[in-house]
C-alpha cells in the first residue's frame, strides 16, 4: 500500500471513529454556542447596587418564609443590560444553600417586573445574537458534578429551554466555550487559573 493510501485510510478511521463522539457532544452544547461575555456569582452581588425603593415590593413576597436569616438575602444584586436598551436589569439571590446554590431572581426596572427565577451557583451571561443574552446556570451537584441548564427569554420571561446537561470534573466534560470567561469578582479566584 502507498503512503497515500494508508494516510486516506487513517483519516476516514478517525472520522468514522471520532465523529459520532464529537456530532453527540456537539448536539449536547447546541444551545451554548454563543460565547458567554460575563460570569458571576453571589459573591458578586452587591448591596449598594440593590434599588430598593424600586424593586423591593416585587422581592418581599419571593423570599421564604421558612428559611433561616443567614442564608435569606433579597437585599443585594448584581447588574447587567440584558437587552442592551441602555437599562440594567437586577439578578438578586433569594435565598442559598450551602454548596454555593442560590435561588435567584432576574428583575426589570422599566416597567419593574419580575423577569425569571431560577436556582444555581454560576451565571454565564452569553453575547446577545437575539434582543435578550440567553443565560447558562451551572448549579454545584456535589465534589466533582455540576448541571447546566440554558435560558432564553420568551413570552415575557427567561425560561429554561433544552436539555439539561450533567457534566463531571473526571470527564473534563464541562462546556469549554463557558470557560472562556474568568470570574475575576470571586474574593478566591487566581487570575489565570481557568483556560479555555
Amino acid at each position: 500500500m502507498s503512503w497515500n493510501t494508508l494516510m486516506r485510510l487513517g483519516i476516514a478511521g478517525c472520522i468514522f471513529v471520532c465523529g459520532p463522539a464529537a456530532r453527540a457532544q456537539n448536539r449536547a452544547y447546541i444551545r451554548i454556542k454563543e460565547l458567554p461575555v460575563v460570569r458571576f456569582e453571589w459573591e458578586c452581588t452587591k448591596l449598594e447596587q440593590y434599588p430598593k425603593a424600586k424593586l423591593d415590593r416585587i422581592v418581599r413576597p419571593l423570599l421564604p418564609r421558612d428559611w433561616p436569616p443567614q442564608s435569606t438575602y433579597g437585599d443585594r444584586a448584581y447588574v447587567f443590560d440584558l437587552n442592551g436598551d441602555g437599562i440594567n436589569e437586577y439578578f438578586v439571590p433569594l435565598y442559598c444553600g450551602g454548596t454555593g446554590n442560590c435561588f435567584w431572581a432576574i428583575l426589570g426596572t422599566n416597567p419593574k417586573r419580575l423577569l425569571g427565577e431560577f436556582s444555581g451557583e454560576s451565571v454565564f451571561v452569553h453575547k446577545r445574537i437575539g434582543r435578550w443574552s440567553r443565560l447558562s446556570i451551572a448549579t454545584h451537584e456535589g465534589a466533582s458534578y455540576s448541571g447546566i441548564y440554558t435560558y432564553s427569554f420568551q413570552k415575557g420571561r427567561y425560561r429554561s429551554f433544552g436539555k439539561y446537561i450533567i457534566t463531571s470534573a473526571y470527564e473534563h466534560d464541562f462546556p469549554r466555550t463557558l470557560l472562556t470567561v474568568e470570574p475575576l469578582c470571586v474574593p478566591d479566584y487566581v487570575p489565570g487559573s481557568i483556560h479555555p
